[in-house]
């Protein structure tokens, strides 16, 4: 089978990119042909370890500085800026559908934007299926929602939601129905496409490669100070740090020792970094919490094992491969019930599970971790088991062959 998989950006080193590379490579190990196209490509600063023979097709190098082309609107404005982004994508989209190879077989867009060349080239080129792969819903009106909920002090204009709300309704009857298959990480997600899209969606949960998160066996926790915490992710407000940050006020008047290591690039959201290096303050904590930033792949995997306890408050969130990459490490999870990593997790057999935006529950979490040493090596060990058996790229690949060869079935028919 030749596919053709389509993603926006393939210019940063981010979980969509290296779930692309990573699905790839089960697929050139398969038999299977691949070909990727993205609008912008960055050699250098992106992942390079393809297979061989896997051939990168770039809008950015094939029509150098489309992205800093802004057609204006009704020949006169430029603004909204948003406007003018969109506006763009769909045309760049055009320009890259007719860069894919016209015998591809079947299309694969991931994330956001990609589904536009996959229309385009499914209009004006070949009509074959196309299967867009869900990481992160698109919907800007469920990105309003999401904001909300995780802080509700953040707002939307009416005009501004009612602006998004018209171009939505115009990718909806466009672009997401010409999409022949929708699939997403898990069930939460597969809700919201019902709702903001309307379409049924198929869940294929991605992995992890376990050969680079080598585990290291982690004994009781009793006495041992201090406490070393880890959290990780590029900063955003759903990811809800400070609920750690509160949890690790309230052990350490409890006469805990512990150490809150934050990893993750803290640019993205300068605003939510400096709100939190104000609260670690506020909390007399700022001698207990690092904020590392961006760390090397190696840095990230000492302090892996160098953790005692991963934590995950993330709220409304997709998925979550740091999850499973910290528990193939042994290192034990406490987890959000609303982070979409949850709904294959069993609450006290290979994590700790606890409400979103309770700062008690993740305290009270850490301490059974502490004062029980069997629960503790209990998760430790039975987390790897889970990720070994259950979070790997060949049943990734292996179930999305699956819908690929039902689009290409239906399409036949």
């Amino acid at each position: 089978m030749k596919i053709g998989i389509i993603i926006f950006r393939f210019n940063v080193k981010g979980g969509t990119q290296r779930v692309v590379l990573s699905f790839i490579k089960e697929l050139i190990r398969l038999g299977h042909e691949v070909r990727l196209y993205t609008f912008l490509y960055d050699k250098e600063n992106s992942f390079q370890d393809f297979p061989a023979g896997v051939k990168v097709v770039a809008l950015s190098e094939a029509h150098r500085g489309w992205e800093k082309d802004h057609p204006r609107v009704l020949g006169i404005f430029t603004k909204p800026n948003y406007l003018r982004e969109w506006l763009n994508w769909r045309r760049a989209a055009r320009e890259l559908a007719f860069l894919i190879d016209r015998d591809t077989e079947i299309l694969n867009p991931h994330g956001s934007v990609s589904y536009f060349a996959a229309y385009y080239f499914k209009k004006n080129v070949k009509n074959i299926p196309s299967v867009w792969m869900i990481h992160t819903m698109a919907s800007k009106l469920w990105t309003f929602w999401q904001k909300n909920q995780a802080d509700p002090s953040y707002t939307v204009s009416f005009l501004k939601r009612l602006f998004h709300w018209i171009l939505e309704k115009v990718e909806i009857k466009t672009f997401i129905k010409a999409q022949d298959q929708i699939v997403v990480l898990d069930f939460k997600d597969q809700e919201y496409v019902r709702h903001y899209y309307g379409r049924a969606a198929a869940i294929v949960r991605n992995g992890i490669d376990i050969n680079l998160f080598s585990f290291k066996e982690k004994g009781p926790l009793g006495g041992r100070k201090p406490i070393a915490i880890l959290l990780g992710g590029i900063f955003f407000i759903h990811r809800r740090f400070e609920d750690a940050f509160q949890a690790a006020k309230i052990l350490v008047d409890r006469g805990f020792d512990l150490n809150l290591n934050l990893v993750g690039d803290y640019h993205n959201n300068f605003n939510y970094y400096e709100k939190l290096v104000t609260l670690s303050r506020e909390l007399s904590l700022e001698n207990k919490i690092k904020f590392w930033g961006v760390v090397s792949d190696e840095e990230f995997m000492r302090l892996r094992h160098a953790s005692d306890i991963a934590i995950f408050p993330y709220h409304l969130q997709s998925w979550g491969l740091a999850v499973f990459e910290a528990m193939a490490c042994g290192t034990p999870v406490i987890v959000s019930k609303t982070l979409g990593a949850s709904e294959v997790l069993m609450d006290g057999e290979n994590a700790l599970l606890v409400n979103p935006k309770a700062p008690e529950e993740i305290a009270a979490a850490c301490e059974r971790l502490i004062n029980d040493p069997g629960l503790y090596i209990k998760l430790s060990k039975n987390g790897r088991e889970f990720v070994e058996k259950n979070i790997t790229w060949e049943r990734y690949a292996e179930e999305m062959l699956k819908v690929f060869k039902k689009s290409l079935k239906e399409k036949r028919n």
